[in-house]
């Protein structure tokens, strides 16, 4: 009789945060930001909790030479089922495309201390990884050079109380354009190289999660960076039980509308991967009992408030309603594995109190701000095994509309 061992898959994670690059390599731009380390080592501190093998890079420490020789050092090292986290924390910035593959004619970069790695670098390196290994980005910067900067200040002005002092993640155009002047053999030599070594398919599978859309630009903080302070929002120490569509919807839904969150997965097709939670190093037990999502939410309407109700199945896992005020959403029959993530967001115009209880327990209760402002959302979530759950919304206003998501 063979005896058969299973391993842990390994993990190796690297954190990148620049709060400032070389003055000399940049035409005297130094690129100062003030939450890039910050959101490097809280990154760090998620990943060592789930069990990676760390490495940080800041600053001086993080030359496109010592980023690159991690991710080889990294591909040299995993095997299928293993994972890699990266995350990006700084500035990003744009330079012509020179072979042909890209619609905007731009090829993006991340600006590292000595030079910007270019997008097509990143992808020759994917391709250097065995088929099955798992890689998760994580990037709070932006590249985009088409967004109407003045709108989007405008409205980053307005959210922040009229603060003119807004920083954003993209190098100045001014100095984008000399460097693309005064450096274009030597982009132009690294982007032909990349290009040749991206002849070979990409095996291994890579989920990317940016800060904000192509259009759009991504703000620094005195802390965190806006979607670094999100992402941890979401995350929730830990407690966060979703995949990872499910974790960037959550850090969307606490983000504004001028910085929305990107999710893009290249190379091998692996959903399991996709339906993992983040940063987890394993898959639940397929021996672990189902979730079971039909006949998922019964919804009292209060008559004197008729709301339409609908419920729709977005992806295994997961269902939604609309709940109008005085409503009760009931869910009457709720087997599951692990921890159940409830979203509360508020999509009418006026504030209201939204109410929670498992079963024949304690009563939690929310204020959600009205839709779109801070505070319009709620995440929360626990074990409630075998318990309904019943959350209602308290409002007596007709145009008070809660919006439910469940997984």
């Amino acid at each position: 009789m063979r005896n058969e061992t299973t391993t842990t898959p390994s993990g190796i994670s690297i954190h990148i945060g620049l709060n400032r690059v070389d003055a000399g390599e940049y035409e005297g731009w130094d690129g100062q930001l003030a939450g890039c380390e910050n959101d490097a080592r809280d990154m760090l501190r998620i990943a060592q909790k789930e069990g990676y093998r760390p490495l940080l890079l800041l600053n001086e420490a993080a030359t496109a030479g010592r980023v690159l020789d991690a991710l080889n050092d990294a591909a040299r090292t995993l095997k299928k089922g293993d994972h890699l986290v990266l995350t990006f924390s700084g500035h990003g910035g744009q330079v012509p495309d020179v072979t042909g593959d890209e619609d905007d004619g731009k090829d993006e970069t991340l600006v590292l201390y000595d030079r910007m790695l270019i997008d097509e670098e990143l992808d020759a390196v994917w391709r250097r990884f065995a088929a099955g290994v798992r890689i998760f980005m994580l990037s709070d910067s932006c590249h985009s050079g088409t967004v109407d900067r003045v709108r989007w200040f405008a409205k980053a002005r307005a959210r922040n109380g009229g603060n003119a002092n807004v920083r954003t993640k993209n190098i100045p155009d001014d100095v984008l354009a000399m460097l693309v002047a005064r450096h274009r053999d030597q982009y132009e030599k690294i982007q032909r190289k990349a290009a040749r070594e991206r002849a070979a398919p990409q095996q291994a599978c890579v989920i990317l999660v940016s800060g904000c859309q192509d259009d759009q630009l991504s703000q620094d903080g005195d802390k965190n960076g806006l979607f670094t302070e999100k992402l941890k929002e979401a995350w929730s120490d830990g407690a966060f039980r979703g995949d990872h569509r499910a974790f960037q919807r959550a850090i969307a839904k606490r983000m504004p509308a001028e910085q929305q969150p990107n999710y893009d997965v290249t190379g091998g097709a692996d959903a399991d991967f996709e339906r993992m939670r983040p940063f987890a190093l394993t898959s639940p037990s397929s021996t672990a009992a189902p979730v079971h999502i039909d006949e998922f939410f019964h919804v009292t309407r209060n008559r004197k408030y008729p709301s339409n109700i609908a419920t729709t199945r977005e992806h295994a896992g997961e269902k939604t309603a609309d709940v109008g005020a005085g409503d009760v959403a009931q869910f009457p029959t709720w087997s599951f594995w692990g921890t159940t993530n409830v979203i509360m967001t508020n999509k009418g115009p006026v504030a209201f109190t939204v109410t929670l209880q498992a079963g024949t327990g304690g009563v939690e209760t929310w204020t959600l701000a009205p839709d779109g402002l801070d505070g319009s959302v709620v995440h929360t979530s626990g074990q409630w095994a075998a318990m309904p759950l019943y959350i209602t919304n308290a409002s007596e206003h007709p145009q008070a509309l809660l919006h439910l998501e469940v997984w």
